[in-house]
């Protein structure tokens, strides 16, 4: 077992059996569901991430959505930093408070929880500066 705190939450444990190829990730992994970001550190998030998809898995057991393999790993991450990109272009256009109109990306528009694009959106927002907090 392995801990990488804030990335989810405070105490996100994964737990890897090597010789099954199977790791189970708890919420630091969503399958086929946007996450809700705001509930942890996204950078953290993305270098757990990272760390975890150097492990020679290849049945990842999320804690949202159908168990996974290693490219659904991947796949989250490139949603993570795809959100980190559309907040920081918003905010440097000084377009903020139009996050509600960017459209989610194709790649990610038939996943569960769509209303959590948005909220991600705003709260990377925050992040950066770019909005006040309501």
């Amino acid at each position: 077992m392995s801990t990488f705190e804030g990335g989810h939450s405070s105490s996100d444990t994964v737990m890897f059996l090597p010789e099954e190829g199977i790791l189970f990730m708890g919420d630091l992994l969503f399958t086929q569901f946007h996450p809700y970001l705001a509930d942890g550190d996204p950078s953290r998030l993305l270098e757990a991430l990272k760390e975890v998809s150097k492990w020679e898995a290849t049945t990842l057991v999320p804690g949202h959505g159908p168990v996974g393999r290693m490219e659904d790993l991947e796949l989250f991450l490139a949603y993570i930093e795809e959100c980190n990109e559309i907040a920081r272009g918003l905010v440097e256009s000084g377009k903020g408070d139009a996050c509600d109109e960017v459209h989610v990306p194709a790649m990610f528009s038939h996943w569960k929880m769509p209303q959590f694009f948005h909220a991600n959106l705003r709260f990377l927002q925050q992040r950066l500066g770019g909005t006040r907090q309501e």
